[in-house]
């Protein structure tokens, strides 16, 4: 059995493995964070049998688990941060116009998402590494870390989820992107350009009605995570909102609101879903912006240099310390 196909497995619903969560949650506890968190619109009701002490979770022909409340709450589930994980996507490299991820224009330089992520992964990790943390990269090259050929995108983020749950163990995941907005024919540059940063929830009906996307939500919600995951990821949109001026990004049916911090969304996507603990998934900036676009174009550098008639950082430089700042200012509550 390779090690892809060892990752997928390790990283199947593994129902038997919520058991030790049994009387870690109360009723009141459980049914806030479904209402407010994981599946603000109710489906997942749909798939619930309460009894006096307990709920049971269903699937269409059985019964899938049934979780025992605790009595009362457990104080001080929040652990210190010392621990980090820097998760910077996509493959990139040869695989890079595989994953639809390589955009070209013009004779301008080609833009490489995972190279980008890359890069302010590397810067990141030497900031907070100087700061005493410890800090692990998912990977610090262009191979891809599942040994499936080609490999499918989905692999790849199981087999980091794999890496961080069973290696690694951080106390926090940063899941780290660049965004963009659809080229049009003429592949012009927009102006648009927004910063989003997500946390793990907001599953959507037709999510919750597979078996599978029942036990990740399960796994997430009785982990304990949000509350850190939460305070993490509100401090780190609000120092890179401070940081780069952008808008928050437009309202989705794939997303929804947490708090009055408009930055900040719930989503369930692959790698916040696959991977335990808190994780923030980090989307500034759109690549196809008018000038983001020449920020990329320049590379990395020291100092600022001038676009158009306004002086700016290496927008790499701009995202990890803005992300630093946050984090740190964090550790050391």
């Amino acid at each position: 059995m390779g090690p892809a196909i060892a990752a997928a497995l390790l990283l199947a619903a593994d129902w038997p493995a919520l058991e030790r969560h049994q009387r870690t949650i109360t009723r009141a506890e459980f049914d806030k964070l479904l209402a407010t968190v994981y599946c603000p619109s109710g489906a997942f009701a749909n798939y619930l049998r309460y009894s006096a002490n307990s709920v049971a979770i269903l699937s269409k022909t059985n019964v899938l688990l049934t979780l025992h409340f605790a009595q009362s709450p457990i104080a001080n589930r929040q652990t210190p941060i010392r621990r980090i994980a820097l998760d910077p996507g996509h493959i990139g490299g040869e695989w890079a116009r595989f994953e639809d991820r390589h955009f070209v224009r013009g004779n301008d330089k080609p833009i490489e998402e995972a190279a980008l992520n890359l890069t302010v992964a590397r810067l990141l990790k030497t900031r907070l590494e100087s700061a005493g943390l410890k800090v692990f990269l998912t990977k610090n090259d262009f191979t891809p870390v599942t040994d499936k050929r080609p490999p499918d995108a989905r692999t790849d983020i199981a087999a980091r989820a794999r890496l961080v749950n069973t290696e690694l163990n951080p106390d926090l995941t940063i899941c780290i992107h660049f965004n963009a907005v659809p080229w049009n024919e003429r592949r012009d540059l927009v102006e648009d350009n927004r910063l989003t940063v997500f946390v793990h929830g907001h599953y959507l009906p037709a999510e919750v009605a597979e078996d599978e996307q029942k036990f990740w939500l399960l796994s997430k919600l009785l982990e304990h995570s949000h509350a850190t995951e939460l305070a993490v990821a509100d401090a780190v949109s609000r120092s890179l909102a401070q940081a780069t001026g952008l808008e928050p990004l437009r309202p989705s049916e794939n997303w929804a609101p947490i708090t009055d911090n408009p930055y900040l969304l719930l989503r369930n996507l692959g790698a916040n879903r696959q991977i335990h603990g808190p994780v923030i998934y980090l989307e500034p900036y759109f690549m196809n912006n008018r000038i983001v676009w020449q920020r990329l174009q320049l590379g990395d550098y020291d100092g600022e240099r001038e676009i158009e008639h306004r002086r700016y950082r290496s927008i790499f430089r701009e995202y990890a310390d803005a992300v630093a700042d946050a984090v740190l200012s964090f550790s050391r509550k």
